[in-house]
């Protein structure tokens, strides 16, 4: 093991990131099985899961609790001060016993051998037993005249260890000065093979304390200023180590703990940690002024330490180690420089070096640096600051403009330096020798130099800002690092350097142990540069800050701590405060006699460049809770669900004790994805919504600092199918729709039937409509009315009247003319049916020899043209009127036909002043009639088809005129036409 010997350092000690929400006065500290850290305070037990803190206490009795152990069940006991007992158990604080009736003080206790539970007091060693409670006095003796029994007072004082020991092993006491085994058979015997050094007599038996290991009992005397081990038995085995002293200033042992490694004494004033062979570590000791009343060493490495005022403590490793700065220096940056040390600089321009006991100043250079240099030439460092520069040298520091404007400087020999600044790359020199100027001039591309500036002559390179250079001796080759890009120059040359054809913007550079440099970019990568090769040497995710390059390893620098890198394997090893780092925060590294410094945002730490601690140790994860539909359920390895209860929501926990909250989770739910997700250790909850019916199995692990993983924790879901979604429901589904698709044909094929039907019975309406108009068109063409107009053209000839025969014969042609043209279109326009009435009535009062006076009025509110009727409406209904009311009456005859607007249509009024109806009737039944006119009931049924066609309503409505002595005046028709 490596350990870093200078006074002034000692292991980094980091509070316990929890301690502000526990008590200050912490008595007792244990690691359970689950690994989980319980620590014993004066204000209740407290419980480190890993990732949260939980407080436990029985609000009946006093909870100051120590004496924490763990039985086989994995049941936590705890002790009061106030002699009562206490076990854990369904996350309750249960009291097993309270003693206080029995004894007065309780010195120890056991729960090893569970179900018995073994205590010693004042009053001697009791037997409980778990189940029924019951208290015994167990202890016999055998070769020894001593006789230990129930009631012997000789008892007071026994001194149990408080450590576990399995239950093969025995148990341990002391009375007195002697030193006695319980065995597991139930026998107590003197264990003779342990001697007390010196004289009993001058050896206070109070100063007796025991220890346990896993292993061993280690048995100690702490008596004034000497701490004596006595023997260190191991158990089942009555080997011991060789009795040795060792010197403590006078301080009283509070605690103790020793490993194959170390011991560490923890006293009233600190820790002193000491090696197997007794001698001191570290000259100072841990945790200086404080009470230290338990250390603890978890599995993975880590050392707890609880104090009496100032709550928990955490030492990640005894390996790295931290420098003093008890004047809190604000340090800013590190200089090494062989063979004389590690230079410190400060905000306030102090320079401190580590010396003695710590940080000492050497110098003030009055403000903050922004780059310290050493002139391995002149023996001086170099400052640069905001507007001047300054030589130190043997305390004095005086001004020197030669580093003004510094941001990196390359000595490249006496009096010759390569300096990067915010105003580009320049080459100065304090030599005025012409070698000095031609060793200065090949590494530019000008000819000449520039100008001169005071006592140095100056070349400018490029006027690009500058942040790095390195000067290659080996190949007398200057590396540039610009604003732009990476150049190197040479032999009077300036080349522009590449990777994968795109400029390297630098985010650090060094030189490199194999010749060129180590170069980090701003992308992550890791370059090898020996123009004009250029070799990746590896590719990060962080932001790398500064490198030290030891040829085989390289350290890189980061916000995220710093990465040790294996060239060859590259193998990654992460120094973080897990290591024991002040802080992750690197503000800047250094090198210097096998030992890296690390100045960090929280403090100074060093460590060996031999040092590796990874952690291999796995960490432990567990499901904690489980609800489904946001009900908690008990966890278990599977679930059978219904489909409704489809969410599933799980808690889980992580112990990874060295990651301090730096590990992660990693989870997968297979049959959903099988992606890893990858979660901090501060997000401890997963939710899945709405889960389709399958099977799941939920997987999580834990990955540590190092990358070592835990165990596989899982647990399945079978979230059932709804029953829609069955084989029975689709099987009824199918026949469902097999009947369905059926009784749709069989609908569908009834309504074609009877869409069918209605064709069928509109062809025939169609075709009775067409027959109802030829009869009304074969009536208006009766041989009749024809033969009188034939008539009338031929008296009109006979009298030499030749002009009315013509006007009167055309209007028959056109009469004709307009019914033939007629009996091929289903409508009229109302314009058309009062023009061809007209022209029928002229005829007829021709036929009537002016005997026969018409009216035909029209509202002008009418569309004449837009107004559509059927072929022959009115017509018919003027014929009827002519021939069976008018022709019987010999004079006054009178026929007014009338077109009036309605609000939803048409109404049509025919008057006539005839015989009427009953008169026409008797008539006709008295004649032999030539002429069978168009009745009314041919006329009523060529309605009622055109009401079937059409989207207007005819209705026609019959009545009888009379005078006042009820004689018949006529007859008066209403036909109405509504939408």
């Amino acid at each position: 093991m490596f350990l870093f010997t200078a006074a002034s350092q000692v292991p980094q000690v980091l509070p316990f990131s929890h301690s502000e929400e526990m008590s200050s006065t912490v008595y007792h500290l244990f690691e359970a099985s689950d690994r989980k850290i319980w620590m014993g305070t004066d204000d209740g037990l407290y419980c480190w899961t890993g990732t949260e803190l939980k407080r436990y206490y029985n609000a009946n009795f006093l909870y100051e609790y120590s004496s924490i152990q763990e039985d086989e069940q994995g049941r936590i006991w705890c002790l009061n001060f106030s002699s009562q007992l206490f076990y854990l158990e369904n996350d309750s604080l249960k009291l097993f016993y309270d003693l206080k009736d029995f004894v007065s003080t309780i010195f120890s206790y056991s729960v090893s051998h569970f179900p018995k539970v073994y205590i010693t007091s004042d009053s001697g060693l009791l037997q409980f037993d778990f189940k029924s409670k019951e208290l015994s006095f167990p202890l016999q003796m055998e070769g020894d005249s001593l006789l230990l029994n129930a009631n012997d007072k000789e008892l007071r004082g026994v001194f149990f260890t408080n450590r576990l020991i399995s239950d093969e092993h025995d148990l341990f006491f002391k009375h007195r000065n002697s030193i006695y085994r319980y065995t597991n058979k139930g026998k107590l015997r003197l264990e003779t093979a342990i001697n007390i050094v010196g004289n009993r007599k001058h050896i206070p038996w109070k100063s007796i304390q025991l220890f346990a290991s896993d292993q061993s009992v280690l048995v100690i005397n702490s008596y004034k200023d000497k701490v004596g081990v006595w023997s260190e038995l191991k158990f089942n085995s009555s080997k011991r180590t060789d009795s040795s002293t060792f010197h403590v200033v006078d301080e009283d042992i509070l605690s103790y703990f020793f490993d194959e490694d170390n011991h560490w004494c923890g006293t009233n004033r600190g820790i002193h940690l000491f090696d197997n062979e007794f001698n001191k570590v570290y000259d100072d000791g841990i945790l200086e002024g404080e009470q230290v009343s338990f250390i603890l060493k978890d599995k993975e490495g880590v050392v707890w330490v609880s104090t009496l005022r100032n709550g928990v403590f955490q030492i990640p490793s005894s390996l790295v180690l931290s420098i003093k700065n008890e004047a809190d220096y604000e340090l800013s940056s590190m200089l090494s420089v062989e063979k004389q040390g590690i230079y410190f600089f400060t905000e306030q321009g102090l320079v401190l070096q580590n010396k003695g006991k710590g940080l000492e100043v050497i110098g003030d250079i009055k403000d903050n640096t922004e780059g310290a240099y050493f002139n391995s030439f002149r023996k001086e460092l170099g400052f640069a600051q905001t507007s001047s520069g300054y030589s130190f040298l043997s305390k004095s520091t005086t001004k020197n403009p030669f580093y003004l404007d510094t941001k990196s400087i390359s000595f490249i020999e006496k009096g010759i330096a390569l300096v990067s600044g915010s105003g580009g790359v320049q080459i100065r020199l304090f030599e005025k020798e012409k070698s000095a100027r031609l060793t200065a001039l090949k590494l530019t591309h000008e000819t000449s130099i520039n100008f001169v500036k005071a006592d140095y002559f100056l070349v400018n390179l490029r006027g690009q800002r500058s942040q790095f250079n390195f000067y290659d001796r080996q190949d007398t080759s200057a590396y540039v690092s610009f604003m732009d890009g990476l150049f190197v120059y040479s032999n009077f040359e300036e080349k522009e350097i590449r990777y994968k054809g795109n400029a390297i913007l630098a985010s650090s550079l060094v030189g490199a142990k194999r010749g060129g440099i180590l170069c980090s970019t701003v992308e992550g990568e890791l370059l090898h540069i020996d123009y004009p090769k250029v070799e990746l040497i590896g590719t990060f995710n962080f932001g790398i800050k500064k490198l030290i390059d030891l040829d085989k390893m390289i350290y890189l620098s980061s916000n995220k701590g710093i990465l040790k890198y294996e060239r060859a394997t590259k193998a990654k090893d992460w120094i973080k405060t897990s290591d024991g780092l002040p802080s992750n925060r690197i503000v800047d590294i250094a090198y210097y006699k096998d030992s890296i410094y690390a100045l960090t945002s929280n403090g100074l730490a060093v460590f060996s460049v031999d040092y590796s601690y990874k952690n291999t140790i796995a960490p432990l994860v567990g499901i904690q809770a489980i609800s489904v539909n946001d009900k908690d359920r008990l966890v278990l390895d599977r679930y059978e669900l219904s489909y409704e209860k489809n969410t599933i929501e799980l808690s889980y926990t992580g112990v990874a004790n060295r990651s301090r909250g730096s590990f992660n989770f990693l989870y997968r739910l297979n049959g959903l994805d099988s992606t890893w997700r990858l979660r901090s250790s501060t997000e401890k909850t997963v939710r899945f919504n709405a889960l389709p019916p399958g099977v799941y199995e939920f997987q999580l692990k834990v990955r540590n600092e190092d990358g070592v993983e835990s165990v596989l924790e899982s647990v399945q879901f079978y979230i059932d199918q709804a029953y829609y979604q069955k084989w029975w429901f689709y099987s009824l589904m199918v026949i469902l729709i097999v009947f369905l698709v059926s009784g749709v044909f069989l609908i569908r094929i009834r309504v074609l039937n009877r869409r069918n039907a209605l064709i069928a019975d509109k062809k025939e309406i169609e075709k009775q409509l067409s027959l109802s108009q030829l009869t009304a068109l074969r009536s208006q063409m009766n041989p009749h009315f024809i033969f009188n107009a034939l008539n009338s053209i031929q008296d009109y000839i006979i009298n030499n009247n030749k002009e009315l025969a013509s006007d009167y014969l055309g209007l028959f042609a056109d009469l004709m003319r307009k019914y033939l043209l007629f009996s091929n279109r289903e409508e009229i326009s109302l314009e058309e049916e009062v023009e061809s009435l007209q022209m029928y009535l002229d005829l007829e009062q021709v036929r009537f020899e002016d005997s026969l006076q018409c009216e035909l009025k029209l509202d002008p509110k009418l569309d004449v043209v837009g107004t559509k009727l059927p072929v022959m409406l009115v017509q018919p209904f003027v014929e009827n009127a002519l021939k069976h009311g008018l022709l019987h009456k010999k004079k006054n005859r009178l026929l007014k036909v009338e077109f009036k607007k309605r609000n939803k249509g048409m109404e049509i009024l025919i008057q006539d002043n005839g015989v009427g109806r009953a008169a026409s009737a008797q008539i006709n039944k008295l004649r032999n009639k030539s002429h069978q006119s168009f009745a009314s009931s041919a006329i009523q049924q060529r309605v009622e088809l055109l009401n079937k066609q059409r989207s207007f309503h005819i209705s026609i409505q019959y009545s009888d005129l009379e005078d006042q002595f009820g004689k018949a005046e006529g007859t008066l028709v209403r036909i109405r036409l509504e939408k």
